[in-house]
C-alpha cells in the first residue's frame, strides 16, 4: 500500500502544513488507498521536508511532484473535463498560493509574537527542558532568514498581509457562487485551495489573513463543503 509520510495532525485538522494537507486531500479525492506515517524530524526525509510518499518502493517528495506522479500512475481523471483556460487558472492559482500566500502564512505563525508563543508550544513542548530553551529560537531565526531570502520578510507587516489578502481576494473572485473553484465538480486545484483556506480559517491563530477569510462567506462555505466531503471524521468541518 502507498505510504504517505507527513507531520502529525494538530489543532483538530488533518494537517497544519498546507502541502501535507494538499496531498492527503488529493489522495482522498482520487480514492487512492494509503497508510499514513508521521514525520517527526524533517531532516530524515528525502528533501528535508514533508510530505513524501513511498509507493511500493518508489519514493516521491514534494507535493507538486507527488500529485503529478499519482495522476499518471493511478490514471486520476479529476481534471479530465477542464478547458485550457481552466487549466491555466488552476496553474496560476496554485502558484499564487504555494509561492506567495504560503510565506505570508508562515510569517503569521512564526514571526508574529502572539502567535509564535502558541507555535512554540505546539511544536517544541515535547523536547527536554534544556533543549527546549534553545532550539525553538534557533529554528525561528532560520525561518525568519528564509522569509528574508524569499523576499516576503523584507516588507513591512502591513505590506506582507496586503500581498496575502490580494491572493485571497483572487480566490473569492474566481470561486464566486460556484461549489468548487472551477465549477460544479471538484478538481485537483481544490486540494490546494482547501488546504490553504482550512489552514487559515481552522487554526486558532489570529491574523489579518484569518480576519479576511472568516468574513468571506464563499470561502467559509467552501471550506466546510470540502471538509465534510473528504474529511467527514474531523469535527472541525461539521459545524
Amino acid at each position: 500500500m502507498l505510504r504517505l509520510f507527513q507531520f502529525e495532525p494538530k489543532y483538530g485538522l488533518p494537517n497544519v502544513s498546507p502541502f501535507c494537507m494538499k496531498v492527503e486531500t488529493f489522495l482522498r479525492m482520487a480514492k487512492i488507498q494509503y497508510a499514513m506515517q508521521i514525520v517527526k524530524n524533517p531532516r530524515t526525509t528525502p528533501k528535508g521536508k514533508a510530505p513524501y510518499i513511498n509507493d511500493d518502493g518508489t519514493v516521491v517528495a514534494d507535493s507538486a511532484f507527488i500529485v503529478d506522479y499519482l495522476t499518471e500512475k493511478y490514471h486520476v481523471t479529476l481534471d479530465r473535463d477542464l478547458t485550457g483556460l481552466q487549466r491555466g487558472i488552476a496553474t496560476m492559482t496554485t502558484g499564487a498560493l504555494e509561492e506567495r500566500l504560503y510565506f505570508v502564512l508562515v510569517y503569521s505563525r512564526w514571526v508574529e509574537a502572539k502567535n509564535w508563543e502558541q507555535i512554540k508550544q505546539l511544536w517544541f513542548s515535547g523536547l527536554p527542558p534544556v533543549v527546549r530553551s534553545v532550539v525553538p529560537g534557533i529554528v525561528r531565526k532560520g525561518v525568519i532568514k528564509t522569509l528574508n531570502l524569499q523576499g516576503i520578510g523584507r516588507h513591512s507587516r502591513d505590506e506582507i498581509y496586503a500581498l496575502g489578502i490580494k491572493d485571497l481576494k483572487g480566490l473569492v473572485q474566481v470561486l464566486g457562487d460556484q461549489k468548487y473553484l472551477l465549477g460544479a465538480e471538484p478538481t485537483s486545484v481544490d486540494a490546494v485551495v482547501f488546504a490553504f483556506v482550512a489552514n487559515i480559517l481552522k487554526v486558532p491563530l489570529s491574523s489579518p489573513l484569518f480576519d479576511y477569510v472568516a468574513d468571506q462567506h464563499e470561502l467559509v462555505s467552501y471550506c466546510q463543503r470540502m471538509g465534510k466531503k473528504y474529511f467527514p471524521e474531523y469535527a472541525v468541518f461539521q459545524s
